[in-house]
């Protein structure tokens, strides 16, 4: 994961939790397309607005979510964030859903698709 997408992250989510309670991060980045898998419809119950199938590991997409499920002692958090891609050629990111889960959804969306990325 890119280290601007990261720090966009952090820089983000400080206003609306405590930083420093922050045990752990894992990423799941997830392609946009027309059909829907069911691996992901947890991810269509959270996010409704967006229609989503396949899982990427690497490189920047056009049409990706990136999510991160932020653990801290006692809660969940799932937030997403989008890649803008410019016509200057230059990549923004946007937070697209910020919200709270239960640790049985985060145990969900925690799969083989995603990796930690903090600590």
């Amino acid at each position: 994961m890119e280290k601007t997408t990261y720090n966009y992250l952090i820089f983000h989510i400080e206003k609306l939790i405590n930083v420093k309670s922050i045990i752990e991060i894992r990423h799941i980045r997830v392609l946009r397309k027309s059909k829907v898998n069911k691996e992901i419809s947890i991810f269509n119950l959270l996010f409704l607005s967006n229609d989503f199938v396949g899982f990427k590991k690497s490189g920047i997409r056009e049409n990706t979510l990136n999510y991160f499920i932020i653990r801290t002692a006692n809660e969940f958090y799932v937030c997403g964030l989008e890649n803008i891609f410019e016509d200057n050629g230059l990549i923004t990111e946007k937070v697209v859903k910020f919200q709270k889960v239960n640790k049985f959804t985060s145990a969900i969306l925690s799969s083989k698709y995603d990796r930690i990325v903090y600590p």
